[in-house]
């Protein structure tokens, strides 16, 4: 039920946002929630935080968008991404998804290639 109680919580913050520039602007700002509560039900000591990442809040809902994005930026700001190239990348999961939605945003072709 707590659960529940902070998804709504959360989704009807971020929902209130008026505007954002650029999806990319989006990538890592993600909630931290505190989860000690649930910890100390189960014995963790009263004295111990635990927290955990909303991961899923990113643009493409995982974790990966901040390698994605690192690298994507890592490869502009040394000349060897320019506009008019094409990401290329072998993956079958999210970072691909991630590639796809931050690389789009950016202006770039994605192809991506599942391996066998």
């Amino acid at each position: 039920m707590q659960g529940l109680a902070l998804y709504r919580t959360l989704r009807t913050q971020l929902s209130t946002t008026t505007s954002i520039p650029r999806i990319d602007d989006l990538v890592g700002n993600t909630p931290l929630l505190d989860l000690s509560h649930l910890a100390h039900q189960q014995g963790v000591p009263e004295k111990v935080t635990v927290a955990a990442k909303a991961e899923w809040y990113n643009p493409s809902g995982s974790i990966k968008d901040r390698p994605a994005y690192n690298i994507i930026c890592t490869a502009e700001n040394n000349d060897l991404l320019e506009p008019g190239m094409t990401l290329l990348d072998s993956t079958s999961g999210n970072m691909g998804i991630a590639y796809a939605l931050l690389g789009a945003a950016r202006g770039y072709k994605v192809k991506l290639a599942v391996p066998a």
